[in-house]
């Protein structure tokens, strides 16, 4: 005959398993954790890996020899086009009547000499040292002061009419005409 258990053992024997289990549970998780942490640090570490291998060894198309070659074809444009608004440019001197208007170069803020020859944009008529707007026409075609296009049709020189004085005689379609006085 075996040995009953009792009522009291066997809840504990069940209190005791749903422990283990919780137990194995909260230890399962963090590992589980922990290897899905490792996996994903290796994958980055590879991915490095593989970026600094293809970092170290570029491509054939950005050898020194063809960075250069870009480079001095860009500076030679960069030479022609300055050579290109310096021709378009006039130089002009700074005189009496020139220092009412203006005594100060936006570009280097330095002061204008009497009897110095300055470039003179066309198209604003603005002034500056001849080395400023030099500089400043490698990476900008416009005037530095008002931003109008240095190659602009100079429109400064259009003369409008003065405003008529007489009365203006408007001819209404019923063929009487009504006269305005201007004022």
């Amino acid at each position: 005959m075996g040995v009953a258990q009792s009522p009291i053992t066997s809840e504990l024997h069940s209190e005791i398993r749903k422990q283990k289990q919780f137990m194995e549970y909260i230890f399962s998780v963090p590992v589980l954790f922990c290897i899905i942490i490792l996996f994903m640090l290796s994958y980055l570490f590879y991915q490095y890996k593989k970026a600094s291998a293809l970092m170290s060894h570029p491509p054939s198309l950005t050898s020194p020899t063809i960075i250069t070659r870009a480079s001095s074809f860009a500076i030679s444009v960069f030479e022609a086009r300055l050579e290109d608004f310096k021709d378009m440019l006039p130089t002009i001197v700074f005189d009496e009547e020139l220092k009412a208007k203006n005594t100060v170069c936006c570009i280097c803020l330095g002061e204008f000499e009497i009897k110095e020859e300055l470039i003179q944009v066309p198209s604003c008529k603005h002034i500056f040292h001849s080395d400023c707007i030099c500089n400043w026409l490698i990476s900008s075609d416009t005037c530095p002061l008002c931003r109008r296009s240095i190659d602009d049709i100079d429109n400064t020189e259009l003369v409008l009419p003065p405003p008529q004085r007489s009365p203006a005689v408007l001819q209404p379609a019923a063929g009487t005409s009504i006269q305005l006085a201007a004022s």
